[in-house]
């Protein structure tokens, strides 16, 4: 009987999926806390308008339940531009699209928070 010969194997850590983006590692840390700031700038927005609600109610002059289409309307316009903006990430590139609007609201949070006090 012949002994088979044995190669080595060369084995890869896959313990720790590694991130790549145009071939370079991409630490996931970073993404997380970029999403979640995206995510907690939504979260911001909507609780702005709802505090803003008592305040639109007494300078109109109207209801709650007129005044809670204020906050209708403006979930019905992020979900729509949610979609369509989904729609351009996968034409354009998802962080493309992304960093654009990050910039944009934090230039018009920046710019229109002082004008609104």
């Amino acid at each position: 009987m012949q002994k088979e010969a044995q190669t080595p194997t060369a084995y890869k850590d896959t313990s720790h999926p590694v991130l790549t983006l145009r071939g370079k590692p991409v630490n996931p840390w970073l993404v997380l806390i970029s999403l979640v700031f995206g995510f907690f700038m939504s979260l911001l927005d909507v609780t702005i308008v709802n505090i803003a609600i008592p305040s639109i109610q007494s300078n109109l002059h109207t209801d709650l339940t007129t005044v809670t289409w204020v906050l209708n309307a403006y979930s019905l316009v992020f979900a729509m531009l949610l979609v369509t903006m989904g729609r351009f990430a996968d034409q354009f590139g998802r962080k493309r699209i992304f960093m654009t609007g990050m910039k944009r609201r934090i230039s018009c949070f920046g710019l229109l928070s002082p004008a609104a006090a």
